[in-house]
């Protein structure tokens, strides 16, 4: 009994780490619209260890006029659901989270702090590529817009190919 009690308690303290998911997950955590409240607010702060695009939508959203929001909200989670198979086929992660902090982990388990709040708007991407000083882009991007991002950020260069591609 308390071997299982002493695994379950260092389970625990590990830090809540993202897995590799699909679009409709990592909006899962962006609400549906302006007024929701059944979304919960104060999600597990990410701990990144690889590649990521993180999608936030933080609890400041309302502050915005109901109109305002919604419309925002709308265009937040168009262009985010058509960006996301660039990032799959870049083998990107992309994590949805509503929590205005987010850890960097590195290979040595060092861990930087990276918070979301207090930006020109609440909701928006970060890149992340541990090791390097991240990105963070506020308020709606385009698909195009964030694809040009994420390609300038990550490096990657026209004559590379995707993963998802190299692998076949």
């Amino acid at each position: 009994m308390r071997y299982w009690l002493l695994l379950a308690l260092l389970a625990g303290c590990r830090g809540h780490s993202p897995k590799r998911i699909k679009v409709s997950d990592a909006l899962s955590r962006i609400p549906q619209t302006p007024t929701d409240r059944t979304r919960r607010w104060a999600g597990p702060a990410p701990v990144l260890r690889e590649s990521s695009v993180v999608v936030f939508w933080l609890a400041g959203s309302d502050t915005l006029a109901r109109d305002q929001a919604a419309d925002l909200l709308d265009d937040f989670r168009y262009y985010t659901s058509k960006s996301a198979s660039f990032f799959v086929d870049w083998d990107i992660q992309m994590v949805g989270t509503n929590s205005d902090t987010v850890y960097v982990e590195l290979e040595d388990g060092t861990r930087r702090l990276i918070m979301l709040s207090g930006l020109e708007y609440p909701f928006g991407y970060l890149l992340v590529e541990p090791g390097t000083a991240e990105q963070i882009l506020t308020g709606i991007s385009t698909d195009e817009e964030l694809i040009d991002a994420a390609t300038d950020y990550f490096g990657l260069g026209e004559d590379e190919t995707p993963q998802a591609v190299a692998k076949n």
